[in-house]
């Protein structure tokens, strides 16, 4: 195998981008080793953030709001039934739960079953787990493929996340800078017909149709440009936010505040979104942006100072932190222009 180098010739595979785990429909297409070989600095942070954090609940919050990609396919909907064109690509999940006696996950990297098989390889949005991307001879047998890899791995002392044999599963984002990757992998072959009985996984729609407008965009190019990069962290429309202004974030923070305040609208209906409101002032603001915290959460019906407070407060003391766009996405979704 060799090591991360983004300049060698690799092939494109595209894979649909949803704007995160709680999204049924995709916002787009991508180039999957393009998403995960040259991310935004955008998500960078935000990946930086969840392994600096050690209560799991926390770090579950956070990752469940990053842009996630279906390793396996293209999909109208994020359903086995919905599967457009299979990838020919298997993602595999190594999880520490499931593997308590591996430590060392980089180490990992370079021991794995199957190595001229392996695509890339590499850690977990956590940093606590490794995944792996297998390309495989027949999409149409993928779950056949999955129990042979399982085997395979299995034999190894390696438990997979049997999930994985789920065509349509997500892949949440992350970033390895030491990734190993190899695009000269060999397809794997092997399948087992064990108990494949019940199971789905392609569609019985044709595995070939026409590009849309924005694929053939994004295609026209090779490699998507630095303006289509800006569309992968969530929301597509996001990219007229990031681009319009090169106002201070404070000042943009303030300014989009005095509108969710003028429209009263509250974007702190769920906990995730609450706690990344916060991230984000702590981070602009630090202590100075308690009241403003207030402020925006207030909105919330079942608003109580006291929990604001401590909230906050738990922010400041954890050094979590989170980037302005973190908050513009969370208002466009609350319908804060």
């Amino acid at each position: 195998m060799i090591r991360l180098n983004v300049e060698e010739a690799r092939p494109l595979i595209w894979v649909s981008l949803f704007k995160s785990f709680t999204d049924p429909r995709p916002v787009g297409e991508v180039d999957i080793l393009h998403w995960l070989l040259e991310p935004s600095h955008e998500l960078l942070e935000v990946l930086d953030l969840i392994r600096k954090t050690d209560d799991k609940e926390t770090r579950n919050a956070i990752k469940a709001r990053l842009p996630a990609v279906t390793p396996s396919g293209l999909f109208e909907v994020r359903r086995i039934d919905a599967l457009i064109t299979h990838s020919e690509l298997i993602c595999l999940d190594i999880d520490a739960e499931d593997n308590p006696a591996i430590s060392d996950w980089n180490a990992l990297k370079l021991r794995l079953p199957n190595p001229e098989h392996i695509l890339y390889a590499g850690l977990s949005a956590s940093g606590r787990g490794l995944f792996c991307l297998v390309p495989i001879a027949d999409g149409k047998r993928h779950l056949q493929h999955f129990l042979a890899l399982e085997r395979d791995f299995r034999e190894a002392g390696i438990v997979l996340d049997p999930s994985c044999k789920d065509v349509s599963r997500l892949r949440g984002f992350s970033h390895d800078a030491s990734a190993v990757v190899n695009f000269d992998a060999r397809l794997y072959e092997k399948v087992s017909e064990a108990s494949v009985t019940g199971h789905r996984t392609t569609s019985e729609r044709p595995l070939a149709r026409n590009p849309s407008p924005k694929t053939d965009r994004i295609r026209e190019g090779g490699r998507p440009n630095p303006a289509l990069r800006l569309l992968q962290p969530t929301d597509l429309s996001r990219i007229s936010s990031v681009l319009e202004s090169r106002k201070p974030s404070k000042q943009r923070f303030l300014e989009l505040a005095e509108r969710i305040e003028a429209q009263r609208i509250d974007i702190t209906a769920s906990y995730r979104d609450w706690f990344t409101v916060g991230c984000v002032v702590a981070t602009l603001f630090g202590a100075d942006g308690m009241s403003l915290f207030h402020r925006i959460s207030a909105f919330y019906p079942r608003y109580d100072h006291e929990d604001c407070e401590k909230q906050f407060s738990k922010i400041l003391q954890g050094g979590y932190r989170s980037s302005f766009d973190m908050v513009v996405s969370i208002a466009e979704r609350y319908g804060v222009r």
